[in-house]
């Protein structure tokens, strides 16, 4: 009887034993911490007008992102964030005040992380709204405008003009 009770208590603890699930002998853990930067306002300042000069009736005239005459803009931000560049209102014209005499304006755009129009990227602002990275220190990027006109034989004399708006915003990376 004394063994068959051993047996039994040998029996029971055995099946306890695979019964019971088996626990780690150690844990382990760790900690990273979670951060990120709120990026700074982003600012879009004008330079220079695109200037085309004296226009002569019948020819026309280029101005390349690259010459004097050419127009300016800076954007800043958070350096190293990507921003799209839009241009709302896209002018097709420069103009004075009377629809017939507008002459027809073709615009080209460079722009670049250093302020520097002939290493920088050209586009057509008529058919790309570029998505680009801002300079990582500085937070810079340098826009240049460049165009052609191409004024009529008989084209009236006088000052004319149109605006060009340049808008920039923060999108993801």
């Amino acid at each position: 009887m004394k063994r068959s009770v051993i047996s039994l208590a040998f029996g029971l603890a055995v099946a306890a034993m695979l019964a019971a699930p088996a626990s780690a002998q150690t844990t382990a853990s760790d900690n990273i911490q979670v951060t990120g930067t709120v990026a700074g306002a982003l600012t879009v300042t004008g330079g220079n007008d695109l200037q085309f000069g004296i226009i002569i009736p019948g020819l026309a005239r280029t101005i390349q992102p690259t010459d004097p005459g050419a127009g300016t803009f800076v954007v800043n931000g958070e350096g190293g964030a990507s921003v799209q560049l839009t241009f709302p209102a896209l002018p097709t014209f420069i103009g004075n005040g009377t629809p017939a005499d507008n002459i027809p304006l073709a615009l080209s755009l460079v722009y670049n992380t250093v302020n520097d129009a002939t290493t920088g990227t050209t586009i057509n602002p008529s058919v790309t709204t570029p998505t680009t990275a801002l300079e990582a220190v500085s937070g810079d990027l340098f826009i240049f405008l460049g165009g052609t006109v191409t004024p009529a034989g008989a084209q009236a004399a006088g000052a004319y003009t149109n605006t060009f708006t340049l808008q920039a915003a923060y999108v993801n990376n």
